[in-house]
């Protein structure tokens, strides 16, 4: 997980929105690391066992 909080921080400026699925244990982690770099976070969130493929 710590690549993914390097590439939020060099990525990501405090205000900035950012759009997060969560689908599991992953997306849930990245939307509270963007919340903690400054970020305003919408989450799109999907039952576990769903597809993402043909729902967006």
């Amino acid at each position: 997980m710590l690549a993914v909080e390097c590439a939020l921080a060099n990525m990501l400026e405090v205000g900035e929105k950012m759009l997060v699925p969560v689908h599991g244990v992953f997306g849930k982690r990245m939307s509270e690391s963007c919340e903690n770099y400054g970020g305003e976070v919408a989450n799109i969130n999907f039952e576990r066992n769903s597809f993402l493929i043909g729902i967006l």
